[in-house]
């Protein structure tokens, strides 16, 4: 059993795209939490921003930046029926993101 992203094809190299995860305070401060998201191809690299509030925009908190790698789901699929998985198939809606299932 394996849960995974399920990924549109990436954007073009260089594309950012955020992902708003509200309010938050820090340190006395009324910040706004973020995801940004660093295209290169079929990779990218993601940090977690708290951005101030008050006006002046600033990152007053970065954590430090991984790298993913955007595999669909159906060549993930394709890779357990390689190793030798059986019936495997994708389950939608039991997670908040697709579940792909396979025997041995």
């Amino acid at each position: 059993m394996i849960s995974l992203r399920d990924y549109r094809p990436p954007p073009s190299h260089g594309t950012e795209e955020t992902k708003d995860y509200g309010d938050r305070a820090w340190a006395g401060r009324a910040c706004r939490l973020r995801q940004v998201w660093r295209w290169r191809g079929e990779v990218y690299d993601v940090a977690f921003e708290l951005i101030a509030k008050d006006g002046t925009a600033e990152v007053v908190l970065r954590t430090p930046q991984t790298t993913y790698l955007a595999v669909s789901v159906s060549r993930v699929a394709a890779l357990m029926e390689s190793v030798g998985f059986k019936s495997v198939r994708r389950i939608d809606g039991c997670l908040f993101q697709p579940v792909l299932v396979g025997t041995r």
